[in-house]
């Protein structure tokens, strides 16, 4: 995500097969940099991120409520 004044400008979004550790791996190593940060919701699958050398930080939240914590 590009971000001009702590705000998002874009995103690059992409399909994968399935939400497997693998494919996410797979992905992460064709279209990520290693030295790139990667936040995610909690799903298990995006474990794969850190597979490929990124680092990952999950992002758990119960609902989207609008506080700071679900910003961005």
């Amino acid at each position: 995500m590009e971000k001009r004044e702590n705000r998002p400008q874009r995103i690059r979004l992409r399909c994968v097969a399935c939400f497997s550790r693998a494919e996410i791996k797979r992905y992460a190593i064709n279209n990520l940099p290693p030295s790139c940060s990667v936040i995610s919701d909690n799903l298990s699958c995006f474990r794969g991120v850190s597979d490929a050398g990124c680092k990952h930080f999950p992002h758990t939240t119960s609902k989207m409520d609008g506080s700071e914590d679900n910003k961005y």
